[in-house]
């Protein structure tokens, strides 16, 4: 029961976590049309978008990687 719970509550968090990076970068998105024109506007949302995937999911995967292997040679 307790491993059920704490996989769902990751899965929502995950899918919180995606739905604020899109929040944040549509947001961005619609200020920055009315501040810059043109393209650059929507190139530094996208580019805020994109440094959003590696800082929230791909350097906690690797931290959590290494930390497991830590472990297992410690072991």
């Amino acid at each position: 029961m307790k491993d059920e719970l704490v996989e769902a509550a990751c899965r929502l968090m995950r899918c919180g976590m995606v739905l604020l990076a899109l929040t944040i970068g549509c947001t961005l998105l619609l200020i920055l049309r009315f501040v810059i024109p043109g393209v650059l506007a929507e190139a530094l949302a996208g580019g805020v978008m994109l440094w959003f995937g590696p800082c929230w999911y791909i350097l906690p995967f690797r931290l959590r990687r290494r930390a497991a292997r830590r472990s297992a040679d410690g072991s």
